[in-house]
């Protein structure tokens, strides 16, 4: 039985191309010497018995390479520093019967699965180790695509580790893969663990990596929760700046049990980006739901969703009904429970036939009578939950079932095809269900007392700056970017739940949208009320008014000059850089400030000439300020 030695580094896929030109390059390696190996393309299979593999940390997986096939087993072996399995594999256990043999003996000892008789032998030459495993009772539940570029680490004449540039897809049983890329070091000589410490850090340094303890397989079984989970309730957690969201962020890759009696699993980056559609009046909106299409690495899906609760829901949480079709799925079957739903409770919504495929979609959405209503892009890191867990046989008791999917995002909402944005962050902490599962199995409690505690510590990493809110980001966009006013239910719909020092909750309704006032707003259309107001003043009348043709004094004309400039880039600014962009509510203000303003400065008892100057000083240096703070936070 051999023993492997190795570490791992999570790579970003838009990284990989950089990396692998890099390598290429390379005659060194740190102290070390290093030569381009051979790239290979290699087809895992993983098997596992109810998650009691995955519940011990063992994998086993039958791997195509060319025209070999290799069975391998391992299971960790207890150790400091990096990571050890032992590992049994054919041809260097053994022939592949015999590994099979051995396999049994192990699996048969823990009482996993069942035997297939004396003769694996037999079954091995007629049926192949595959379909052998499955009858032994194991299933072929995670097949993973490996292409792997290889590099030969050498010092002092001698081979010494396996430097691999992992590009992975994890396949479900159903849609698209799920890539990721990874940097892994593997000793040749397992007795040269000082030098691999050296390449750790060479690597670390070089390119910024971040070392991850998660085999192939754990991956594995992480993507095919994350896709076979249907989500069933959500809160938002928004924190008081972004410094806080970096010091969760920074806790989580690192503290896999941030939450005690939970694991944080890390899933794959993501990059989204949603399209949603509405009618011309916005119903869908105002009635609480939403349709999309998404776009992710080359996936397209169309997901329909609407409040189960509107009004005050209970458990400061957001209950959802959701229908989708995934790229590949039958479109018609879903499309026609999709289209009599909504033309049955939505106003100006009418059925339309199915389209041929998902390239149609925005035809046939079209002729529903919705329209592309709002843009978003979310850049995600997101996490798996479930209980932890030492027990072997998980499946037994449910502990091994996921219980909330964790994301923190990095939001952009755009109107379709206009140039104006606004931003903002949060933390989405969505209750889940396996999709194979009846509605009934979802356990509520099991969320509101995760919620509770990831909550509580969230707070010891932003001061108790912990908003909760029940909101959708779709309505969060279409108010932050002030397309429509809130309907009626918003304001309990979306809403900020307080924790008490006594320790019970209490509901804020929401009276402004969900992110609160934009002070930056109100910073700015201050600034520009203080220059119109002086402006005006000077325009009316005075000796060194310039618009009035008064004096030619330098200290009055370059004032004014300036005063007009800054007037002018202040409106681009507030149109390009305002959180909240223009809307009715805001551009009133504006023009409310600016006549209080106008008309203060021209009351007779104030001189006029004294004042509209100092209020063009005061304007000149609270817009820069404004202009400054509001780009900044944009």
């Amino acid at each position: 039985m051999a023993v492997e030695v190795e570490v791992r580094f999570e790579v970003q896929p838009d990284q990989l191309e950089q990396l692998r030109q890099d390598l290429a390059q390379r005659s060194r390696f740190g102290g070390y010497e290093v030569r381009r190996g051979r790239s290979r393309v290699q087809l895992d299979t993983y098997f596992d018995v109810q998650g009691q593999l995955a519940a011990r940390q063992w994998s086993l997986r039958v791997r195509e390479k060319g025209d070999s096939l290799r069975v391998t087993f391992k299971r960790p072996r207890p150790g400091e520093g990096p990571t050890e399995r032992e590992e049994i594999e054919n041809p260097g256990d053994g022939s592949l019967v015999d590994v099979m043999n051995q396999i049994a003996a192990i699996l048969v000892s823990e009482n996993i699965g069942v035997t297939v008789g004396t003769n694996i032998e037999y079954a091995v030459h007629s049926a192949g180790a595959a379909a052998t495993l499955q009858a032994m009772g194991l299933d072929h539940q995670y097949p993973v695509e490996t292409t792997r570029e290889l590099w030969i680490v050498s010092g002092e004449g001698a081979d010494i580790a396996e430097l691999c540039l992992d590009e992975t897809k994890y396949r479900g049983k159903e849609g698209p893969a799920t890539p990721e890329c990874r940097i892994e070091l593997e000793l040749l000589d397992r007795t040269r663990r000082a030098d691999l410490a050296e390449m750790k850090r060479v690597v670390a340094v070089t390119y910024g990596a971040r070392e991850v303890f998660q085999s192939k397989f754990e991956r594995a079984v992480i993507h095919a929760d994350m896709n076979g989970s249907v989500e069933k309730a959500e809160l938002k957690l928004q924190f008081g700046n972004d410094h806080q969201y970096v010091a969760l962020l920074r806790e989580l890759e690192h503290n896999e049990q941030f939450v005690d009696g939970y694991r944080f699993q890390r899933a794959a980056n993501r990059l989204i980006s949603d399209m949603y559609y509405d009618t011309k009046g916005y119903d869908l909106f105002r009635r609480g739901a939403y349709i999309r299409i998404r776009r992710e690495q080359g996936r397209r899906q169309l997901t329909f969703r609407r409040l189960k609760e509107r009004g005050d829901p209970k458990g400061f949480m957001s209950k959802q009904e959701e229908s989708s079709i995934r790229e590949g799925d039958e479109i018609r079957v879903k499309w026609d429970d999709i289209c009599q739903l909504m033309a049955a409770r939505y106003q100006h919504v009418s059925e339309a036939p199915a389209p041929a495929s998902f390239d149609d979609l925005p035809d046939a959405l079209a002729r529903m009578g919705l329209r592309p209503s709002l843009e978003v892009q979310v850049n995600r890191k997101a996490w798996l939950v479930r209980r932890s867990s030492t027990s072997h046989v998980p499946h037994l008791t449910g502990e091994d079932r996921p219980i909330v999917k964790l994301k923190l995002d990095e939001i952009t909402y755009r109107p379709p095809g206009r140039s104006r944005t606004a931003t903002r962050r949060e933390c989405e902490v969505t209750g889940v269900e396996d999709e194979a599962d009846s509605p009934q199995r979802y356990q509520t409690d099991q969320y509101l007392a995760f919620l509770l505690l990831f909550s509580s510590k969230c707070s010891e990493f932003t001061r108790g700056e912990v908003k909760k809110l029940t909101s959708a980001k779709y309505f969060e966009g279409v108010v932050d970017l002030g397309l429509r006013e809130q309907p009626p239910w918003y304001r309990t719909r979306t809403s900020t739940v307080i924790d008490e020092p006594t320790g019970g909750t209490r509901r804020i309704p929401a009276r402004v949208p969900s992110g609160g006032i934009s002070w930056e707003y109100f910073r700015f259309t201050g600034s520009l009320a203080m220059l119109i107001g002086g402006l005006l003043a000077m325009s009316m009348g005075g000796d060194e008014g310039l618009l009035a043709g008064g004096s030619s004094q330098i200290p009055a004309v370059l004032l004014q000059t300036l005063g007009f400039i800054s007037l002018c880039a202040g409106w681009r600014a507030l149109t390009r850089h305002a959180e909240r962009g223009r809307s009715r509510r805001n551009s009133g203000i504006a023009v409310g400030l600016s006549a209080l303003a106008a008309i203060a400065v021209t009351l007779p008892w104030t001189g006029r000439d004294f004042t509209a100057n100092m209020t063009g000083y005061l304007g000149l240096v609270a817009l820069a300020w404004s202009y400054r703070k509001t780009s900044h936070q944009s």
